[in-house]
C-alpha cells in the first residue's frame, strides 16, 4: 500500500491534494479543490502521484501526460494513464517513460473573468454571470514563534476551500531575526491600536507582556501592573512568514451578496491554529487588486 497524494503544478504554481493513506486505490475528498490564475492557455499542467513518506523523499508513483490549459479541460473526469516519467518540451511535443503505472481522474473547469471590473460594484457583465472568482492575496503572516514548523493558510467558502502551499516558519533566536521580528511588533501592535483593538487583545496575538505593549505604544515607562521599567529586549516571541501568493475560491453570486469567507491557518496534520470569518460583500469586487493592505487578526482556532 501507499500514502499517495497528487501535486499539480501550472508554470510556478504548485498544489497538493490531501494524503489518503493505506491504499493502492486512493479517493480524494471533494474539498480538494484548487484554483490557479491562468495567464496564457498554452501554459502547462502537470500532476503527479507521489507516495508520502516522513523519513525519506517521496516516491513518485506516476505522473501524467503535460498538456497544456487549452487541452488539459478536454480530460477532465477522464482517466488519465500514469508513466514513469513525463517531459513537454516547447513546441508541444511530449516524451513519456513506462506506463502502466495507473490512471488517475480529476476534474478541471477553466473560468473566464469578466474584462471589465469596476471599482464601485459588478459590472453589467458579471451581473448575469453564474459565479465569480474569489481572489484572496496573501502577502505576509506573523504568527507567535513556535506555534508550528510548517504552516499553509487557506480560504473557505461554503462549497469550496483552497490553500496555498505548505511553508516552513523561521525558527532560531538569531540577534538579527530578533531585531527583524521586534519592528514586526511594533507595526502589529500599532496597527492593532488604530483600528481599535484592546491592549490585552494586542499582548495576547502578539506574545507580548502587557507592559511591552504600553512602552510601544508609548502610553507609559512603567509596566501598569508592576511599576517596573518596560524593556523591548530578550527572546523572539513572534516570527513573520511571507506568502506573497494568491489563492482563488469559486462563490455564487448568492454567496457574494450575502456569505462569508473564512481565512485558515493549518499545521501539517490539518489542525486549525488560528481563524477568522469575514463578509463576502465587504471585501470588493474589483480586480487586480490595489497596492492597499489589510490588517486581520486572526482568532484562535479552537474558538
Amino acid at each position: 500500500t501507499s500514502d499517495a497524494y497528487v501535486q499539480v503544478t501550472v508554470g510556478s504554481k504548485m498544489w497538493n491534494t490531501s494524503v489518503v493513506k493505506n491504499t493502492c486505490d486512493p479517493e480524494f475528498p471533494d474539498s480538494d479543490v484548487h484554483d490557479f490564475l491562468v495567464y496564457d492557455l498554452a501554459q502547462v499542467v502537470k500532476c503527479r502521484v507521489l507516495d508520502d513518506d516522513w523519513l525519506n523523499d517521496d516516491d513518485l508513483l506516476g505522473c501524467t501526460e503535460p498538456l497544456q490549459v487549452k487541452d488539459i479541460v478536454a480530460q477532465s473526469d477522464k482517466p488519465m494513464e500514469l508513466y514513469s516519467n513525463a517531459k513537454f518540451y516547447r513546441r508541444g511535443s511530449t516524451v513519456l517513460g513506462e506506463g502502466g503505472r495507473g490512471k488517475l481522474t480529476m476534474q478541471f473547469t477553466l473560468l473566464r473573468l469578466d474584462p471589465k471590473p469596476t471599482l464601485t460594484g459588478i459590472s453589467a457583465a458579471a451581473a448575469s454571470a453564474e459565479g465569480f472568482l474569489l481572489a484572496v492575496d496573501i502577502r505576509n503572516l506573523v504568527m507567535p514563534a513556535r506555534l508550528a514548523d510548517i504552516i499553509e493558510v487557506g480560504v473557505r467558502t461554503e462549497r469550496y476551500s483552497s490553500f496555498t502551499t505548505r511553508v516552513e516558519t523561521p525558527q532560531g533566536t538569531l540577534k538579527a531575526a530578533v531585531q527583524a521580528v521586534d519592528k514586526t511588533v511594533r507595526h502589529i501592535v500599532r496597527q492593532g491600536r488604530r483600528e481599535g483593538i484592546p491592549l490585552e487583545t494586542l499582548a495576547r496575538i502578539t506574545g507580548l507582556e502587557d507592559c511591552m505593549v504600553h512602552e510601544i505604544l508609548k502610553i507609559g515607562s512603567k509596566c501598569p501592573r508592576t511599576g517596573q521599567p518596560c524593556n523591548l529586549g530578550g527572546e523572539r516571541v513572534v516570527a513573520e512568514v511571507p506568502f506573497n501568493t494568491t489563492v482563488f475560491v469559486p462563490v455564487s453570486k448568492r454567496e457574494l451578496e450575502s456569505g462569508h469567507v473564512t481565512l485558515l491557518i493549518r499545521n501539517t496534520n490539518l489542525e486549525v491554529l488560528a481563524k477568522e470569518t469575514l463578509k463576502l460583500a465587504e471585501l470588493g469586487t474589483s480586480w487586480p487588486m490595489g497596492p492597499k493592505s489589510n490588517f486581520i487578526v486572526l482568532k484562535d482556532g479552537k474558538q
